[in-house]
């Protein structure tokens, strides 16, 4: 049997008021105890929970980090109507994808387009920009219906926006309203890797941190303790679970 909660109280508060802020600290401290509550109950009730073989394994992780956000950023806005009318944009959190289109059937004129779009991007300072064909491997992030032409990973304390504000780089205040953003680790990866703990009643693999440890790798380990192969060209390498 498989059961899932999210605790999202640290997660709105953060990005309300900021990773620092009194009341994230006090959502951390909500978290903590009813976590301990949960750890509790299942200690004292176990033996009347479950038949004598059974095995709880309880995982923890996280998704993201939270960084204080200094600036939005609005891509469509910052490139301008004449870029933007050969490309749409996704933008969430830390990444935005550029997509091209309806570009010149000439391929020197093409190529005279994206090299200008290239050229305006890398004068902007808030975010790096990857080719879609040089995405390093290890970001299992090519692919092909979904990844755009032009990836832009944001520096830590940006966070892109689609509200239009006075100017393309903006205060918090002219935003949304959040002074948090998600925190990636923008200099090795667009994903997050996060902590993983591991406990269980009346024995566990494992227990406490198993440090870095991918979600790709959580995937195939939900899996294997499920019983089901994982999904078509998903990880297969697991956490040690027995």
């Amino acid at each position: 049997m498989l059961f899932r909660s999210r605790l999202n109280d640290i997660l709105r508060e953060g990005l309300l008021h900021g990773p620092r802020a009194d009341e994230t600290y006090a959502a951390v401290a909500a978290t903590d105890k009813a976590l301990q509550t949960f750890f509790d109950t299942v200690q004292a009730e176990w033996a009347t929970l479950a038949p004598p073989s059974a095995n709880l394994v309880i995982f923890i992780t996280t998704d993201h980090g939270l960084a204080e956000l200094d600036k939005n950023v609005n891509v469509a806005h910052l490139l301008g109507d004449e870029m933007m009318k050969n490309c749409d944009i996704v933008a969430h959190d830390a990444i935005a994808n550029l997509y091209f289109k309806g570009l010149p059937e000439n391929e020197g004129e093409k190529k005279i387009f994206i090299d200008k779009f290239d050229n305006e991007l890398s004068k902007r300072i808030y975010f790096r920009t990857v080719k879609k064909e040089e995405l390093p491997a290890e970001w299992a992030y090519q692919n092909a219906e979904r990844t755009g032409d032009r990836v832009l990973v944001l520096k830590t304390g940006y966070a892109f926006a689609d509200v239009k504000a006075s100017e393309p780089v903006f205060d918090p205040t002219e935003g949304p309203g959040f002074f948090g953003a998600f925190g990636y680790p923008v200099e090795e990866s667009v994903r997050m890797s996060g902590q993983i703990f591991m406990a269980g009643y009346p024995k566990s693999p494992l227990s406490g941190t198993l440090d870095e440890v991918g979600q790709l790798t959580f995937h195939a380990t939900i899996c294997k303790i499920l019983g089901i192969q994982p999904a078509a060209g998903a990880a297969t390498d697991t956490l040690p679970v027995n």
